[in-house]
């Protein structure tokens, strides 16, 4: 059910604009998707915080995080 949205204009300004917005939102979206995760990936590498714990799913999102750096004076990125 893809549809372009040009073929919302016969039903008159309000759909084919709301149609329009919804397209508009999703590429933005997608775009702040690919931009964050360029701090996301930092953050996973270089986050000594959790180096010496055990490995589980749980670790590998507070790596991703702010969080996994520590706040020790040699260690400052």
């Amino acid at each position: 059910m893809q549809s372009d949205v040009k073929t919302f204009r016969r039903f008159g300004a309000g759909q084919y604009l709301y149609f329009l917005f919804i397209k508009k939102c999703m590429l933005l979206f997608v775009v702040l998707t690919l931009v964050s995760l360029i701090p996301i990936t930092y953050n996973r590498i270089a986050g000594t915080a959790y180096a010496p714990t055990a490995w589980g799913v749980h670790v590998a999102f507070a790596k991703a995080t702010i969080g996994a750096h520590t706040a020790s004076a040699s260690n400052q990125y």
